[in-house]
């Protein structure tokens, strides 16, 4: 996997569990409930079972932090099992304030590991001392935060305190075990897919990649409401969305005009943004190389991305640079895309590859 940096303060993230049968269950708890301008009713057998079929998934929500603009391309989407966790180590600079500890400021926590010789309250503590992302009441014994990022920790006896331990947001971003399993972007029709910087082409799961529109539609069938409102009367019923009109007019309604606005304030210096990941997409686009493969030896997009990322700096933006200029034409070589041949591989080979 390339090297990641973490940035919680430019991109926010939410990640959270949704089970549509728990929700249904306590909106029928409610129902009996009168509330001031309503009597809910109950809802009908086809919500059930919608949610029930559904089952419980994980939601995720993001946003970019306006001073970076839009993103060059679509994005990925990573996971890995919690058994993958790095382990905890011994956290540098630990020092001491009045009831809180800190090290060097920077360093942001995810997983906080104290030993205590008593029962604490403990508060781990982002930017703001009065702001605790995670709170534990336990000991003696290890008292575990895992929440964050983390600069610091809050402790109702700071006596109690015997070691610390820390696994950090990097650390896990760079670690181990990480696979991409979907890719996540605008909507864009193939008239506008690629006619500004922003190029949407490839979306979807990994091992399923679509067009845009396609995996937009996939998206929202797969991960949409199962209920809304409760029935109430007087107001209509909530339906299920009909997905492949609604994706319609949001692209005819915005996109155009957003894509029109990418064409003519491009973000500045786009060439020298070019990743590793980028241009490794490019040779996926352009029917070089697979996405992935049964066989380990194949030259995948994961063995590519990794293979540019051990790169110099110098010999991978040579590489990235060769890639966008190249025609697919160029890019293709023997055995293309399921068993490439990498010797024939030009913008490889000026890479040191």
């Amino acid at each position: 996997m390339a090297s990641r940096v973490s940035l919680p303060g430019e991109f926010y993230l939410d990640a959270i569990v949704v089970d549509p049968v728990a929700g249904i269950r306590r909106a029928i708890a409610d129902a009996g409930n009168r509330v001031d301008w309503a009597q809910p009713a109950q809802f009908d057998d086809s919500v059930i079972v919608r949610a029930r079929e559904r089952g419980p998934f994980i939601a995720l929500r993001w946003v970019l932090n306006a001073a970076l603009g839009m993103p060059l391309e679509p994005f990925t989407v990573w996971r890995r099992s919690a058994g993958r966790r790095e382990t905890a180590l011994p956290i540098p600079n630990w020092k001491q304030a009045g009831n809180n500890f800190w090290w060097d400021g920077l360093t942001e926590m995810m997983r906080i590991e104290l030993d205590v010789t008593a029962q604490v309250r403990v508060d781990g503590l982002s930017r703001a001392d009065h702001d605790p992302v995670a709170t534990v009441t336990d000991g003696p014994g290890t008292i575990v935060l895992q929440n964050g990022p983390m600069l610091g920790v809050r402790v109702s006896d700071p006596n109690a305190v015997t070691f610390a331990r820390g696994l950090s947001l990097t650390t896990m971003a760079n670690g181990n075990g990480w696979t991409a399993i979907e890719r996540v972007g605008l909507p864009l029709v193939p008239s506008l897919e690629t006619v500004s910087y922003y190029d949407a082409r490839k979306q979807g799961p990994m091992i399923a990649l679509t067009d845009p529109l396609s995996a937009a539609v996939q998206r929202i069938d797969r991960w949409a409401p199962t209920y809304g409102w409760a029935p109430l009367s007087g107001l209509p019923p909530w339906v299920v969305p009909n997905t492949k009109q609604l994706i319609a007019e949001f692209g005819a309604d915005l996109l155009p005009d957003l894509v029109a606005i990418l064409q003519a304030h491009p973000a500045p210096n786009v060439d020298a943004q070019r990743t590793a990941e980028g241009a490794c997409w490019r040779l996926v686009d352009c029917g070089a190389i697979s996405i992935q493969s049964t066989n380990n030896n194949r030259f995948t997009w994961p063995r590519c991305a990794n293979a540019l990322d051990s790169l110099t700096s110098d010999r991978q933006r040579l590489v990235v640079n060769c890639i966008a200029a190249s025609t697919c034409d160029e890019l293709r070589v023997q055995g293309s895309p399921g068993n490439p041949n990498t010797g024939q591989m030009h913008c490889l080979r000026f890479g040191g590859l």
